[in-house]
This record gives C-alpha cells, sequence and structure tokens, in this order.
C-alpha cells in the first residue's frame, strides 16, 4: 500500500509502479497453492475489489480473505487483467525487445493462470474469461507472431 497523493510526481508514479509491477512478473513465476501470484502497490485509499485476497507481509494477517464471486468478461477482475497483460505484451513489442525469454514467462503464466482458472473455477473464472479477451482482440496473435519474427531472426545466418 502506498499514499500516492503523498508522492509529488503524480504523473510519473503510475508509470512506475506499473513498470515494477511488470518487470517483477517477468523475472519471478510466485504461485500460492498453485494460484500465480501478482505483487503490486495500491494506494491506500483504493477499495480492494470484490473476492480479492489482500495480505499484509507487515502484520501477518489477511486484510481481505479471498473468496469466489461470480464473474462477467466485462467484471472489473476481468478488464483490469486484460489491460495489464496488453501492456506487458505491448511494451515488449513497441521498444523492439528482443528478449525471447520474456514472451516465453508470459505464454507460460497465461497457460498456468487458464488452467488453474478453469480447474477451481470453472469455464467462467475471471481468469479465463481474460485469456479469451485477450485472444479475441488479438493480443495472442500479435504476441506470437513477434515471438516467431524473433526465434527466425535468431535461427537465421548473415
Amino acid at each position: 500500500m502506498v499514499d500516492k497523493k503523498g508522492i509529488k510526481c503524480q504523473g510519473l508514479i503510475d508509470d512506475y509502479l506499473q513498470s515494477k509491477k511488470q518487470l517483477w512478473a517477468l523475472t519471478h513465476d510466485i504461485t500460492v497453492k498453485g494460484q500465480p501470484v501478482e505483487l503490486y502497490a495500491q494506494d491506500y485509499r483504493d477499495p480492494f475489489r470484490e473476492g480479492q485476497g489482500v495480505y499484509s507481509l507487515r502484520t501477518n494477517r489477511w486484510l481481505q480473505e479471498p473468496k469466489r464471486v461470480k464473474f462477467n468478461s466485462k467484471s472489473p477482475e476481468v478488464v483490469s487483467k486484460v489491460k495489464d497483460i496488453t501492456f506487458q505484451i505491448d511494451s515488449l513489442i513497441d521498444s523492439k525487445s528482443d528478449d525471447i525469454d520474456a514472451f516465453k514467462q508470459i505464454k507460460r503464466r497465461l497457460k498456468i493462470m487458464r488452467a488453474t482458472a478453469i480447474e477451481k473455477g470453472g469455464e467462467y473464472a475471471p481468469e479465463n474469461l481474460a485469456f479469451k479477451e485477450l485472444r479475441n482482440r488479438g493480443v495472442l496473435d500479435r504476441m506470437n507472431k513477434y515471438l516467431r519474427q524473433l526465434e527466425d531472426k535468431q535461427l537465421s545466418l548473415k
């Protein structure tokens, strides 16, 4: 939890925190009982999302215990996941990254996220709905095409 109002660079703080979240996600593969863990900073004034588990490392207790709730593809959790993953993929592509492992890490995380979601929450689990939305928007195709181009370049001789 952070106090965003206490930080003077309002325009930069969200970008900075998003970049740190993305870097962490690309370099770590943390799970709790098979569920992928996302770490991010949230303004202490922002409410917790319904059903979201929030654990305090400082006090070693749940601030909000996770619970199952029904979701639809327009739910804030689905929209947030789609936005976050799209940002990660677009950032790598837009920066013309040649980090094949970063793209493969995203693909692994998506595969695990979807499989775990379907197993635990069924077809309409938010992670599965987010995956379908990414596929429908062409985000996954764009990533796969870019990754194939990187791999082809790597395997080619000049």
